[in-house]
């Protein structure tokens, strides 16, 4: 469940943020910071006061989940909003601002999810650089399972 909730309010504050940049951007950004900052052990302590005592230890569970779940979203909305930042002034972008095409936000998302794509099964960026599809890659290795 926190997996879920990160995985899609992670993409979409990245993407807005790093699409429209400025002050959607900073202000973004700062909410961002909030929820990475945010010290989550006060936090779960003064929220066990309030689940009630006949709770199964499974709703504990998925409630301590759901809250992970909405405090640990910045890390990676953070790296969307930077990759996105980066497409931003891709080639194929650039040109469809010079031929006066309409610039709509679906132009860098495509590109990000085919070079975590590309990425993930071999044919994009390979190990010492940092990307999602690298990461993910490496973790169908054997001795990165084992660390």
């Amino acid at each position: 469940m926190g997996v879920l909730i990160s995985f899609v309010l992670a993409p979409i504050v990245g993407r807005v943020a790093g699409y429209f940049g400025g002050w959607v951007d900073t202000g973004l950004q700062a909410l961002m910071d909030t929820f990475k900052t945010t010290p989550i052990t006060p936090l779960f302590m003064s929220l066990a006061a309030f689940i009630p005592v006949t709770c199964s230890a499974a709703m504990r569970f998925a409630f301590i989940a759901m809250i992970l779940g909405l405090l640990c979203w910045g890390t990676l909305a953070r790296q969307i909003r930077t990759h996105i930042l980066a497409e931003r002034t891709a080639d194929y972008v650039l040109s469809a601002k010079i031929e006066r095409r309409r610039h709509r936000p679906h132009h860098p998302a495509p590109s990000s999810i085919a070079v975590t794509s590309f990425s993930f099964i071999g044919l994009g960026r390979k190990d010492p650089v940092n990307s999602r599809g690298v990461m993910l890659q490496n973790t169908t290795r054997v001795d990165v399972l084992l660390n």
